[in-house]
This record gives C-alpha cells, structure tokens and sequence, in this order.
C-alpha cells in the first residue's frame, strides 16, 4: 500500500494504482483516475480521487515581463482561486514576501527566477531563495531557470526546481501537492 495525503487525510492506495493518471478539474481540484481496464477496477466504475488544493495567493519573482505574464496566466489555470502577484526583482519579491508574513496573509507558493538582471544589489535566484527561507520555513518555493542549476536552488531552500521551457505545467502541480497538502 502506498500513503496518499489528500486534503489532510492520509489515504491508502494499492500499490498497483499508484499509476493512475491525475488531472485538474475546472475548479483547481486535483483528481487521480483510475484506469477502467485497472484489475481492481473492472467490476466498478473507475474511481476518482478529488481534492482541492488551497493555494490563495502566488508570487512571481522574475525580471522578464513575458515569463511573469506566461506563469501567472499558467498558474491561473492551475489554482482558478489563487490571487497572483509580480516582483521584476529580487529585492521587491523579498519585501513583497516580508510584508505578506508580518500581514498574515502569506503567499502559498513563490516562484523565483535565476538570473534576476534587474536587481541592483545583483541577488540571483538562489539567494533570493536563502533569503526567503529565513522569513518562512513553511513557504513553498520554486527555482526556475533555463539553465539546469537544480541542485544550486533545492540546496538553497527550494522545494521544487523547474527548467525552463516549461512545457507540462500539470506536472508542475503534481510537484507542487505534497509541499501544499502537508
């Protein structure tokens, strides 16, 4: 049996499941189909696993305009509720970040882009990423970058690292699950 945290609740799923397709519904709701040719499933109809994921409000760090408008019309799609802000450096995502955990209403994830060309104190992602981290041990945050400098932003604090292009922002959001169910 493989453990499965869904809206809280800890949920045990035959290991021969653990390849069922996920998909979003139009709410933002995560949902796991299981394949109606699946052994266990064929007396039955197939079974769908749903659950919201409450992600409110998204910042994106990133000094390039198109990449923001691209991640915040992406992550739109995927979190309909969500509220999605934009620094275009590293400093104003930082204060952003500061001021929404001093407010109380922290972001649920946070996007931070490498190469942040437009910061005067010439912070780059994995700092921004360390300086984050100090605000808040809870925030979920996601390195981007073209070049492939995971290890660099997971050692940082990054919970999930991804290489640009983008092509499959559902996986994204399978990436994303156990940092926001937990």
């Amino acid at each position: 049996m493989l453990r499965r945290t869904i809206k809280s609740k800890v949920i045990l799923v035959p290991r021969s499941l653990a390849t069922m397709s996920c998909s979003t519904t139009e709410r933002g709701d995560s949902c796991c189909h299981v394949p109606e040719n699946h052994a266990e499933s064929k007396s039955r109809s197939p079974k769908l696993l749903c659950s919201p994921i409450p992600v409110r409000r998204v910042l994106h760090i990133d000094d390039d305009p198109c990449m923001c408008l691209l991640l915040k019309k992406k992550f739109k799609e995927l979190f309909p509720e969500a509220t999605i802000d934009t620094a275009y450096n590293g400093e104003d995502g930082v204060a952003k970040v500061h001021k929404s955990v001093s407010e109380g209403s922290i972001y649920d994830i946070v996007t931070v882009d490498h190469d942040l060309h437009t910061c005067p104190e010439r912070l780059d992602g994995a700092k921004v990423i360390r300086m984050l981290r100090g605000l808040d041990k809870k925030l979920v945050l996601v390195g981007i970058s073209s070049n492939n400098i995971r290890r660099e932003h997971l050692k940082a604090g990054a919970n999930v690292f991804m290489q640009k292009p983008i092509a499959d922002f559902k996986k994204t959001r399978t990436q994303l699950e156990p940092f926001l169910t937990a």
